[in-house]
Formats: C-alpha cells, sequence, structure tokens
C-alpha cells in the first residue's frame, strides 16, 4: 500500500491506501497518523455474512407457515410467536449488548452472536419425536439466534465508524445494512422450495395415514432447511474466530482517533437529553416496526387473491434485493452530496408511502385488484423503502457524536422491535382483520415523512472530518460532553 499526505477534507478514495492527516489549529499543529486499510472490506464481508444470517433466521417461518402448521399442527399464533421472538431476544439483550460493543468493540460482540447463532440453529435441528417438545426447541432456538439482534442490525454505523473515512461511511453503513437483507431475500425464495407444500392424496381409510406421512416428509425438509442454516452459521463463526479484528492499528478519520470521551452510564444520560435524538428514534421505529411487520405477513395479504405461498416468497425477495441495491446506490449518492441525508430521507419515505397507499387501495378493491398492481406496488415498496435505515442510522450518529455508534444504533434497533412487537400482538388477538394493516403502513410511513420535515439536522463529526471547521477536536469534544 502507498503513503500519501492529506489535508483534512480531502476525498479518500475507493482503493486501501495509507493516509497522513494534519490537524491544524490557530496555535499548534498536530500531525497524527490516518491510514485506510484494504482489510477493511473483509471486515465488513464477514459482518454482513453474520447479519445476513440474521436476517434469514428471522425470516424463516414466515415465508414456510403453511407447510409448518401440517407438519406440527400449529395453528396462526404459533408463526407469529416465532416470529415475534426478533423483537422479545432483542428487548432483553439491548442494554449489554450495546454496553458491549462500547466497551469491548467489534470482535468480541460479532464473536458472541456468531456464537449465538451455531447453538440456537443446533438446538433446532435435534428431531425429537414429540412435537410439543420439537415446538419448544425451536422456540427457544429461535429466541438464541435472535437474541444478537442489536449487533447484527445495530452495528453497521459502528464498522463503518470504525473502519472507514468520511467519504465511505455512507456507503458501509448501507452495505453492512441492506447487504444483510439478503438473509431475508434468500429466506422468501429458498424457505417455500425446500420446504413446500405438499398435498394429501384423497382417500377413505387411508386419509389419516396420508397426513401423518405428509407431517413427517415436512418436517423432515424442516430439518434439512434447518442444517442448511447451521452450515451458513458454522462457517462465519469459524471465520470471525479466525481473524475478526476490533479495529485497525491506525483509525481511518481525525473522529476515529479519539475515543469516545463517554463512559457507557454518561453516554446513555447524555442520549436521554437529547430531544432531536428521540425524535429520530421515535420515526425510526415507527418506519422500521411497521413496514416489517407488514412485510413478514405478506403471503397472508395476498392469499385472498389466490397467489401461492411460492410466488409470494418471490415477490418478497424481489422486493428486498430491489431495495438492497437502491439503498446501497443512494448511500453512494449521500457519500458525495453531503448535508443532504434528511431531505433523501423524506423523498424515500413520501414514495413509500404511495406504494403502500396503492397496495392498500387494490387490496380493498377500491383500485383494480390486479396482480400487475399488486405485485409492481409491492417490489416499488421495496425499492425505496430498504434505502431509508442506513440513511437513518446515520443521521442519528451524527446527532449523537460523541455518543457510541454502538449505544446509538441498539437504541433505534430496539425502538423498530418495539413497534414490531406491538404489530405482531395486535395481530395474535382473536377475530383480529388483518387489513388493518395496510393501513397502518400507509398511515404511520406517511406521518414519520411530515415529521422528518420538523427534525433539526446536524452534521457534527462529518464537519469534524472536513475543512468545514478547523477548531481543534479536543475543543470541540470538550464542548459537545459539557
Amino acid at each position: 500500500m502507498e503513503e500519501l499526505s492529506e489535508t483534512l477534507g480531502e476525498k479518500s478514495t475507493l482503493l486501501g491506501c495509507d493516509q497522513a492527516l494534519t490537524n491544524t489549529s490557530t496555535t499548534s499543529t498536530t500531525r497524527v497518523q490516518v491510514k485506510v486499510y484494504k482489510r477493511r472490506w473483509y471486515v465488513l464481508f464477514v459482518f454482513t455474512a453474520e447479519a445476513f444470517i440474521y436476517n434469514m433466521a428471522w425470516n424463516t417461518w414466515g415465508p414456510i407457515q403453511e407447510p409448518s402448521k401440517v407438519a406440527f399442527g400449529w395453528t396462526d399464533f404459533n408463526i407469529l410467536l416465532l416470529t415475534s421472538w426478533s423483537a422479545i431476544a432483542l428487548l432483553a439483550t439491548s442494554v449489554p449488548l450495546c454496553w458491549l460493543m462500547d466497551t469491548k468493540g467489534l470482535r468480541v460482540s460479532v464473536l458472541l452472536i456468531a456464537f449465538l447463532s451455531v447453538l440456537g440453529k443446533v438446538l433446532q435441528v435435534i428431531p425429537f419425536a414429540n412435537s410439543k417438545v420439537r415446538t419448544i426447541f425451536l422456540n427457544v432456538g429461535q429466541f438464541i439466534v435472535m437474541a444478537g439482534g442489536p449487533v447484527a442490525i445495530g452495528a453497521p454505523p459502528l464498522v463503518s465508524a470504525t473502519w472507514f473515512p468520511p467519504s465511505e461511511r455512507t456507503t458501509a453503513t448501507a452495505i453492512g445494512t441492506l447487504a444483510g437483507y439478503f438473509g431475508l431475500a434468500i429466506a422468501f425464495a429458498v424457505g417455500p422450495a425446500m420446504v413446500p407444500i405438499v398435498q394429501t392424496s384423497g382417500g377413505n381409510s387411508s386419509t389419516s395415514d396420508s397426513i401423518q406421512n405428509v407431517a413427517k416428509l415436512t418436517d423432515h425438509q424442516l430439518i434439512q432447511y434447518t442444517y442448511f442454516q447451521l452450515g451458513l452459521c458454522t462457517l462465519v463463526f469459524l471465520c470471525v474466530l479466525l481473524y475478526f479484528p476490533a479495529k485497525p492499528p491506525l483509525p481511518p478519520s481525525l473522529t476515529s482517533i479519539t475515543s469516545h470521551p463517554l463512559s457507557t452510564i454518561a453516554a446513555f444520560k447524555q442520549v436521554m437529553k437529547n430531544r432531536q435524538f428521540w425524535l429520530l428514534t421515535t420515526l425510526t421505529g415507527l418506519t422500521f416496526g411497521i413496514y416489517f411487520g407488514w412485510l413478514s405477513m405478506l403471503d397472508v395479504f395476498l392469499a385472498k387473491f389466490n397467489v401461492d405461498i411460492m410466488t409470494a416468497g418471490w415477490l418478497g425477495c424481489t422486493a428486498t434485493l430491489a431495495g438492497v441495491f437502491s439503498g446501497i446506490a443512494l448511500a453512494r449518492c449521500a457519500d458525495f452530496v453531503k448535508h443532504r441525508t434528511k431531505q433523501l430521507l423524506v423523498l424515500l419515505l413520501t414514495l413509500s408511502a404511495i406504494s403502500q397507499l396503492f397496495f392498500g387501495l387494490s387490496c380493498a378493491e377500491i383500485l383494480p385488484s390486479t396482480k400487475l398492481l399488486l405485485y409492481s406496488s409491492i417490489i416499488f415498496g421495496g425499492f425505496v423503502y430498504n434505502g431509508t435505515l442506513p440513511l437513518y442510522f446515520e443521521l442519528a450518529m451524527e446527532c449523537v457524536y460523541p455518543v457510541g455508534e454502538g449505544i446509538a444504533g441498539g437504541i433505534l434497533v430496539t425502538a423498530g422491535n418495539v413497534v414490531f412487537l406491538f404489530f405482531h400482538v395486535a395481530f395474535m388477538l382473536p377475530h383480529s382483520d388483518i387489513r388493518w394493516m395496510n393501513w397502518v403502513t400507509v398511515s404511520g410511513i406517511g406521518v414519520c415523512a411530515i415529521g422528518l420535515l420538523i427534525y433539526s439536522e446536524n452534521y457534527t463529526r462529518l464537519d469534524l472530518d472536513t475543512e468545514q471547521n478547523r477548531e481543534p477536536i479536543d475543543q470541540r469534544l470538550s464542548d459537545l460532553v459539557n
């Protein structure tokens, strides 16, 4: 790698390089070493792989709920409980894992959740003959895998701040967040393919035997599907165990040079007093929880229009993948067009609300309930919505700096999962009608787009890393903490 000198604010290329950065004040000149390592892409890839596994595990049961009901005699409640463990487990582990990220760094945090993924999947592949015992172990395993949520979903800003220069931070956050959504997409496609609905053969005396045979076959397919996930979990765990450094030898930016001056308790206290951050947290939680709560029930919405489980799965997959590619592209634009993250978010949320409105009107048969309209609204909605989360993350990191990225990201993810849990609990109520979910999704995303207009954004961290503020960093940090 070659070395070059840069003054504060110069853009870093996407190639690995060494940087020497000069911090200048009116009284003194301090030379500090800032280096960008090529291995940052390996770290991001391994973290993204763990996020991929987490998202795939979270979305395991929704796309295959009908075969699961056949195999274990489950009801909608059982499926909703399995998918709700993501929110329940995350709420239980958010505080300790936020502390772990803030004090121990990336390696210990990612290694822990990678181990939990392996442990949870091991419990889920045990082939108990008793369906009740099997159901219990499936739920326990799901809880253990989902316990890593604060790191798997909330740590992308920490990865980007630890390893990437300012000109790549939003892009790295988007990759860490959105590439993990490939797990969602794979679950939509692979789940129904590996665990398809098996039709029972007609007959009189043989009907009972046929149902039992189908249940056994489906259970066998579920075990194979879980073994597939266990293999992925084990591979990523070994990668983290063998090489996954907590941080680079030299930091990638000026704000990364100084470790966070606040203790974990002091950081939480400072966040509690930040009204703009709580406004942003509320908006993030509403959009995240509502959209993904709606997405997890997509096959139920489409069933009334004679859309089979396989087609519904591919629709969810396509919508998610469309959002992944658009989100990374938009994040790259945000890295070039500084201080316009809020405006970009408002645009994306507005388009997402319009897309959900078309879907809701079509489901209510106010608009023609054609498959073209249904499919296009689902895919376009995913295309514009999925790019919002990394932008929310970056706004939040700027808002609370110098509070640690792990703490702020964990709070955002926790808020989203609280809303997601309420969404599912409401659907668990007897005689609940899923149609209300469409209107909650439309109104919730629309209200959040309006709410962002009153959010007063600031870019403290970005300004420290660019030429826009030449005040010494130690003085700026002191002002921010005090």
